[in-house]
């Protein structure tokens, strides 16, 4: 029986490890990566804003200097509203992407590894081999005991019929 117990123990113990090695190993590896990936997009993203805003900047010293209408500075500056909104909409929406992207993959990850299920079985099976061995113990200690008992027994029927 406890060797019963032993093996399922043992068998339990690998599947913890995996369980805790996919959830905090290899998807950490995911995350970070995925984190690596968004600040250079990011930075990506904020080089860009400041490369527009240079060049619409340089483009409306131009027209300042060539004497234009306020009215032509004016729309400049409008487009260049128009053209950040334009890029920080976009930002927030790639930004929404790579979020969605990310849990599909954890999700994917611990689908196709069944880190979940294995973790459960493994408890499982390390509860069912402990309570197999605690109950052997116990069946062996009740046998002891009653070997015990009988022992006694004998002893004192022995001890009764020499004296009778």
């Amino acid at each position: 029986m406890r060797i019963v117990g032993i093996v399922l123990i043992l068998i339990g113990l690998p599947l913890i490890g995996w369980f805790g090695y996919v959830e905090l190993y290899y998807l950490g590896e995911v995350e970070s990566g995925f984190e690596e990936q968004r600040i250079k997009s990011e930075e990506a993203i904020i080089s860009k804003i400041k490369e527009t805003k240079d060049k619409f900047n340089t483009m409306k010293a131009n027209l300042k200097k060539s004497n234009a209408s306020k009215k032509k500075i004016a729309q400049v500056d409008a487009q260049l509203n128009d053209l950040m909104g334009g890029l920080k909409e976009n930002y927030k929406k790639q930004e929404k992407a790579m979020n969605d992207l990310f849990e599909s993959s954890i999700s994917t990850v611990r689908n196709e590894n069944f880190t979940v299920g294995s973790g459960i079985a493994g408890i499982i099976m390390i509860l069912i081999g402990g309570m197999i061995i605690g109950a052997s113990f116990m069946q062996a200690r009740i046998l002891w005991q009653l070997k015990k008992i009988m022992l006694i027994q004998r002893m004192i029927r022995k001890h009764l019929s020499r004296n009778f």
